[in-house]
């Protein structure tokens, strides 16, 4: 079998601030040229976790076929080179005062999602990270490696704010945590309801980093494939379609309400027993939007794919943070957050 690992050089992870780069490439035997677009097709047959390639390969697709999202999505895989990142992009000078952004993870064989929203509007800067694991919420590899990396040498005047789903907040059953986690980027990129997600946050606190869990936005419940409350964990029946507020909540640009979002994949399997089979769907539609991608950009060659999917990579992310430093500086402005 093909090895298709992306791997980061052997050079330690420099500062953005100073201009250098952390590259990420392709391994140079992991792809053959040309690359099989049967291949990369087939990885979507089932919900079969897919890898960091065909993540960004999926965003891109999205990007191209539809209306671009909002924000942008990266797909990450070095964790503690992200949060340092997102950190001292957080206490650089910018020239924007409100940046977010959603990140897809790929560490360890396991997918998570979330979104980084930083607004520097205030005298104290205030970097929230929003994390979700589809299969345990509370505490993951994920979140552990944030926590450790965040919460230490916390600069002034820079307030740090980890949100997580409450433990009962779980989504996924089975397989399929590549396409939960892609499914809920997009949903939190199109911003449509994920401001309840900030709604949490005490006001009144001054600590410079905490922990606040919330109450999942009914937007990001609606792939949940429990339907019914199981143990400590809460169905979509009660959460949304028999909840008389949650039920009637508009959770898309289509002005969908979240039941009408939901009840159009729920599948009666028999007697009492009903599916969700919304990651399904998004499955299928992820495999036809990266084979008309594919075909309509005429993408065969090793390079176009790497090119392709780039902006949506961790390298694509430094881009991305580097163009919002240096936009500061072009603009010589002399603010400089202490």
């Amino acid at each position: 079998m093909t090895d298709r690992r992306i791997v980061m050089n052997k050079n330690p992870v420099p500062s953005l601030a100073n201009g250098e780069d952390e590259k990420i490439t392709i391994c140079e035997d992991s792809i053959p040229q040309p690359f099989s677009r049967k291949e990369i097709i087939n990885t979507f047959n089932d919900l079969g976790n897919i890898d960091a390639r065909e993540m960004a390969l999926v965003i891109a697709a999205k990007q191209k076929n539809d209306k671009p999202h909002r924000q942008s999505i990266f797909v990450i895989q070095k964790l503690t080179a992200f949060f340092r990142t997102v950190k001292e992009l957080a206490i650089s000078p910018t020239k924007s005062r409100e940046i977010c952004f959603q990140f897809v993870t790929r560490v360890f064989g396991h997918s998570v999602f979330g979104e980084v929203s930083i607004d520097k509007s205030h005298e104290t800067t205030h970097l929230k990270i929003f994390i979700y694991d589809p299969v345990s919420p509370w505490l993951t590899g994920l979140t552990s490696r944030a926590i450790y990396k965040l919460s230490s040498k916390i600069p002034e005047r820079l307030k740090i704010t980890l949100l997580l789903p409450k433990a009962e907040e779980i989504l996924q059953k089975g397989h399929g945590c590549s396409y939960f986690s892609l499914d809920g980027a997009f949903m939190l990129s199109s911003k449509k309801g994920s401001t309840h997600i900030y709604s949490s946050i005490p006001t009144s606190s001054n600590q410079s980093f905490e922990i606040v869990n919330i109450d999942v936005p009914v937007q990001l419940k609606r792939g949940c494939q429990f339907f019914h409350d199981e143990c400590d964990v809460v169905g979509i029946s009660s959460s949304i379609l028999n909840h008389p507020e949650n039920s009637r909540e508009i959770v898309n640009l289509r002005g969908h309400t979240a039941t009408e979002s939901v009840t159009k994949y729920l599948k009666k399997i028999s007697p009492g027993k009903i599916h969700n089979l919304r990651v399904e769907h998004k499955r299928e539609t992820y495999q036809k939007k990266v084979k008309k991608f594919l075909r309509q950009n005429k993408i065969t060659l090793n390079a176009d794919l790497l090119r392709a999917i780039s902006p949506f990579s961790q390298q694509g992310f430094y881009e991305y943070a580097k163009s919002l430093m240096n936009a500061e500086k072009s603009s010589d402005s002399s603010t400089v957050l202490n």
